[in-house]
């Protein structure tokens, strides 16, 4: 729920979010301040079935429709930033596939990863490659921001 706080715009979560419920069997929304009310394993008040976090678990198949207009963002988008992922597990990552082989058509596109660690297509962004700690990554860059918002005033 971080992107959503901080007022991303169209934010499409593919797996969900933590901090929204839903009844399994009538599939009413709850928020974490209901959860937080409840027993330890959260009990419908409309038909008493187990309520879960809103979230996919492992195992779990994306939805769809979520995935469709992730693709359809993607694939519309100049610039791809994947923060904090090795890129290992599909369908999120052949995204950035998808994102790759549109680049290869379209020069104007470029992707940047932002990982502490390998991912699958470092191949691709040798001179867009950050690796290293995400934070350290998000401070740096706020300076910076920071930095050419007032030298531009």
């Amino acid at each position: 729920g971080l992107d959503f706080k901080a007022g991303t715009k169209n934010l499409i979560e593919i797996h969900g979010n933590a901090e929204k419920f839903y009844c399994m069997h009538c599939y009413k929304d709850y928020t974490l301040k209901d959860i937080e009310k409840m027993d330890l394993v959260p009990k419908c008040p409309n038909c008493h079935s187990i309520i879960r976090p809103d979230i996919v678990l492992y195992g779990e198949m994306l939805d769809n429709y979520k995935l469709m207009c992730a693709k359809d963002a993607i694939n519309s988008a100049t610039t791809l930033l994947v923060l904090g992922s090795s890129l290992k597990v599909n369908p999120a990552a052949s995204l950035v596939h998808d994102f790759l082989v549109d680049a290869r058509f379209n020069r104007n596109k470029k992707l940047f990863i932002v990982n502490q660690g390998p991912t699958d297509y470092d191949g691709f962004v040798k001179d867009t490659k950050y690796d290293g700690d995400i934070i350290e990554f998000a401070k740096t860059l706020k300076k910076y921001i920071d930095n050419k918002n007032h030298i531009n005033k």
